[in-house]
Parts: C-alpha cells; sequence; structure tokens
C-alpha cells in the first residue's frame, strides 16, 4: 500500500505483511496527513485479510470520506468494493455458483470490480455477478 502525504514530496510505502502490523500504531502513524492511498496488485484476499477492521483500515475510510483518492491496481482496486470477487472460472461462466465472493473493504458499496476480464476470458462472468453480489450481501 503506498500512501502520499501533501506534506511530503514523495509517497511513503506501507507493507502489512501480517494483520498484526494493521493494528501497530507506528504503522497507522503512517496514515497521518494522508491525502492519497494506493493499493498494489496481488491478492485480494491476502489485502482484505490483513487489513479489514483494523485501524488501518478505518484510516483509509476517514482519508475517503475527507476526500481523498484511494486507488488501487488489479487486487488492490477490487478491495475497494463492499463485495469483491475471489474466484471463479476464467472460462465464460454463466452460473452464480462457479462465482467466488467475499467481503471486500467497504469503500465502493453496490460496486463489484473485476480485474483483467478481458485478458483472462472473464467477460461473460459479469452477467452472473450483480445477482451474485445481492445474495452475498443478504446473508
Amino acid at each position: 500500500m503506498g500512501a502520499h502525504d501533501a506534506r511530503r514530496s514523495e509517497p511513503a510505502a506501507l507493507y502489512v505483511d501480517e494483520r498484526e502490523q494493521a493494528v501497530d500504531p507506528e504503522k497507522v502513524k503512517l496514515l497521518d496527513g494522508v491525502n492519497a492511498v494506493f493499493f498494489s496488485g496481488g491478492d485480494q484476499l491476502r489485502i482484505t485479510s490483513q487489513i479489514a477492521d483494523t485501524p488501518i483500515s478505518e484510516r483509509v475510510h476517514e482519508i475517503f470520506a475527507h476526500g481523498g483518492v484511494i486507488a488501487g491496481t488489479s487486487a488492490g482496486a477490487s478491495v475497494m468494493s463492499e463485495t469483491m470477487l475471489v474466484r471463479g472460472p476464467n472460462a465464460a461462466s454463466f452460473r452464480m455458483g462457479d462465482l467466488g465472493m467475499a467481503p471486500g473493504l467497504g469503500l465502493l458499496p453496490n460496486v463489484i470490480i473485476d480485474q483483467h476480464f478481458a485478458e483472462r476470458g472473464r467477460v461473460d462472468r459479469r452477467g452472473v455477478s450483480k445477482p451474485a453480489c445481492s445474495r452475498h450481501r443478504h446473508r
């Protein structure tokens, strides 16, 4: 995760390798004065399992609520939604049960961000993700 502090000229990197680090006051303090956060790619379940419902996640929500920019690429974009796709076939799939859903960070309700859908043949799963998202939220 990267963060930009308007008072600093260079972005700061904030690495959270284990969930315990997401409650470390020194790591959380790195987000003080930040007006932008960027999530790198990788595995969206790894990102959410490390920071969801932690002080770092709370600070990201505060930054966003106060007009800050939250951005990401690949899995880093997917984690922003309330519900995220976490697995599913790369080939065309029209069955809702083929898609895996999990809670995201909740910055963007009613939105699903699916990455690499053209490159990995995931275009057809767009049609089943909306009902799957609704079903996931009502559990």
